[in-house]
C-alpha cells in the first residue's frame, strides 16, 4: 500500500528500530498485538475479544489482559482513524467484495495457488442402511451409517482472502532468500521473516531478503515495486470486478499516508 506508517512500524524503512505493536496508550504488547485480528478479518469488539481470551484465566495469570476503558477508546480509534486504519480498510475492501468459490485458483505474484474452502456448516444427516454377513456369529446383521452433509460456507470462507494474499506474498520472499542463501552458503533455517544461519551468511541474507539477488525476484522491494499489479491480479482471481474501483478509491486510498521518494530498505527488517 506504500503507506508509510506500516513501513515504519516493521523497520523497512531507513532509521531506528521500532515495534511494530509499540502503542503510547495500549502499552501491553501482546493486547495491542491483537489488532492482528481484525486486519485478517476479524469482525469482534476490542473488548469482546480480550474477555473472550481472558476465559479460564485468574485475573493473576500473567497472560490475563487487564484493560481500562481508555484502552478500549484507544484501540477503536486506531481501527477507524490511526495508522491501522488503511489495513481495516483494506480488509474490508476484500471481504465484502470477493466472489468466493469451493475451490479457487488464486493469484499471488504470478504463482497460481488452488486454494479449498475450509468452512462448512451442516445441512443435515443422510443415513444408509447395509445387510452384512458376519461369519463369527453365521448371521446376517443390519449395520447404519449416518453421514452428514456439509456445504461450503463460502462467508466464512471469505475471511482467508486477506491472509492468502498477506502470507502467500511474505512467503515467496522468504523462498527466494532461502534458496539463495543456501546457493551462496549452503545453509539455512529460515522462520516466517527470521533466519537461522551462520553469521558470516547475514548480510547476504538481508540483502537477498530486501531487494533480492536481481530485481526480477520476489523481495520486499519488488512486492513495493510493483504493488499495484499484485493487487489488481489478486483481486481478480479473487472475482473482484473492476467496478469496485470506486470503492477503493473512495474507503481505501484516502486512509494511505504515503512514503515520499524512492524507498531504500532497512535490511534489519530480516531479523
Amino acid at each position: 500500500m506504500n503507506h508509510k506508517p506500516f513501513l515504519d512500524r516493521c523497520n523497512i524503512t531507513q532509521g531506528d528500530l521500532s515495534d511494530a505493536w509499540g502503542h503510547p496508550v495500549i502499552t501491553n504488547r501482546k493486547q495491542f498485538k491483537t489488532i492482528m485480528r481484525q486486519c485478517y478479518g476479524s469482525q469482534m469488539t476490542a473488548q469482546a475479544m480480550w474477555d473472550d481470551m481472558n476465559k479460564g484465566k485468574a485475573t493473576n495469570d500473567p497472560n490475563y489482559i487487564h484493560y481500562t476503558t481508555e484502552e478500549v477508546q484507544a484501540f477503536n480509534q486506531e481501527m477507524e482513524s490511526g495508522d491501522i486504519a488503511v489495513a481495516i480498510a483494506f480488509k474490508d475492501f476484500i471481504i465484502n467484495n470477493a466472489q468466493m468459490q469451493p475451490i479457487m485458483n488464486l493469484n499471488v505474484l504470478g504463482d497460481r495457488v488452488t486454494t479449498y474452502c475450509n468452512r462448512f456448516y451442516n445441512v443435515g444427516e443422510s443415513t444408509f442402511v447395509f445387510d452384512l454377513y458376519d461369519t463369527h456369529t453365521n448371521s446376517v446383521r443390519r449395520i447404519h451409517n449416518t453421514e452428514t452433509k456439509r456445504v461450503p460456507d463460502l462467508k466464512s470462507f471469505k475471511r482467508y482472502s486477506v491472509t492468502g494474499l498477506i502470507h502467500g506474498l511474505d512467503g515467496r520472499v522468504m523462498d527466494n532468500a532461502t534458496d539463495a542463501v543456501i546457493d551462496q552458503h549452503g545453509w539455512v533455517i529460515p522462520i516466517h521473516d527470521a533466519m537461522v544461519l551462520c553469521c558470516e551468511s547475514a548480510d547476504y541474507a538481508r540483502e537477498a531478503y530486501a531487494n533480492g539477488r536481481t530485481p526480477s525476484e520476489p523481495s520486499l522491494k519488488y512486492i513495493h515495486t510493483h504493488r499495484n499489479k499484485i493487487l489488481s491480479e489478486y483481486f481478480t482471481s479473487l472475482g473482484i470486478p473492476a467496478s469496485k474501483l470506486a470503492d477503493w478509491k473512495a474507503n481505501v486510498l484516502p486512509l494511505v499516508q504515503p512514503l515520499l521518494g524512492e524507498l531504500e530498505i532497512n535490511p534489519l527488517v530480516l531479523k
